[in-house]
């Protein structure tokens, strides 16, 4: 039995002695420590900010879409084309993390007894314009361009427009029936 203990002790003998000649020699520690550690803080760090503009844009999106709604729902009327929308609506307050020229929108008009909305709720919806008559339903849509810095993908509504990932905000409103004018439905009949 003396023979292992013997041993037992001549290894932890030797183990302390390696482990005080080493905890002496402090020379490129913190080189290595902060090396282990400086990518994955560093990344998680972009990763953070990438995801937190992306959130805001994507708020400010939302935004943008409420107060366009609020105009087409209370104050369209056909003589108003799409390029008075974006020069007056969408693009008179829009926030600095938005740029007028990249944003896209449409609407499209739909007769609220036909029963056509459901199937279209896929469809991109940015390149029509149809605002539609008194109490008819219209859907609203924005598009914006993701901007991919670090991460490939976002905590928000992307869908692919012209080959590219944007942020898309959707309305659905219906008009008021005391709005006077005339307008269209997406299918091409006039009110």
């Amino acid at each position: 039995m003396e023979p292992c203990k013997s041993r037992k002790d001549g290894f932890l003998s030797f183990a302390a002695a390696m482990y005080r000649r080493f905890r002496k020699d402090q020379r490129g520690a913190s080189v290595i420590e902060f090396a282990l550690i400086a990518f994955p803080f560093l990344a998680t760090l972009v990763a953070v900010f990438e995801l937190s503009m992306k959130g805001f844009m994507q708020s400010s999106l939302d935004q943008q879409m409420f107060l366009f709604a609020q105009k087409i729902s209370r104050e369209s009327t056909a003589n108003v084309s799409k390029a008075d929308y974006r020069t007056n609506v969408v693009c008179a307050d829009l926030p600095l993390m938005l740029r007028c020229d990249q944003l896209v929108f449409g609407a499209e008009a739909f007769d609220p007894l036909d029963g056509s909305l459901e199937p279209s709720r896929n469809n991109v919806f940015a390149d029509g314009w149809s605002t539609g008559c008194s109490s008819s339903t219209v859907v609203l849509e924005m598009l914006y361009p993701v901007p991919h810095i670090f991460l490939p993908w976002a905590v928000a509504d992307v869908v692919q427009y012209n080959g590219a990932d944007h942020f898309r905000s959707r309305g659905v409103v219906r008009r008021e029936p005391l709005t006077e004018g005339s307008g269209t439905l997406s299918n091409g009949a006039s009110c």
